[in-house]
């Protein structure tokens, strides 16, 4: 019983780590969404006739030549994938709680069919 509590506190630990690690990303995340928007208000800056010399900016560069926002994208990627684990060791955690439960309850028919066929014996044994 000691064993499957300490699991149990290891398996909670490192959810809560997890969702920890999920709540950082989504900062994370808002972070770049600020990033983003900050780029779309400079680009629509651009767009109504400012140039680099005018604001300090990358206004002549090509579209390859600018970084892409790849950050975002990848704790998106990195939210989804923890999300899909957690769910998978809540599936996991609830699995091995159901068999160990049926493992107990065929533990606990087991015994008391050894104690009944004790009794049928004591029970022919005195009838002799």
């Amino acid at each position: 019983m000691a064993g499957i509590n300490a699991e149990a506190e290891q398996r909670e630990q490192l959810i809560a780590e997890t969702e920890q690690r999920i709540a950082d990303l989504k900062q994370q995340i808002e972070k770049a969404r600020e990033i983003d928007e900050r780029m779309q208000k400079l680009r629509e800056r651009r767009a109504g006739g400012r140039t680099s010399a005018d604001d300090g900016t990358d206004a002549g560069r090509t579209g390859s030549e600018r970084p892409e926002n790849y950050g975002t994208e990848q704790a998106t990627k990195r939210i989804a994938d923890l999300e899909r684990e957690i769910e998978q060791r809540k599936q996991s955690r609830e699995y091995r709680s159901i068999a160990d439960k049926i493992k107990e309850n065929r533990g606990t028919i087991d015994q008391r069919g050894r104690q009944q066929e004790k009794s049928r014996r004591r029970s022919r044994g005195m009838e002799i």
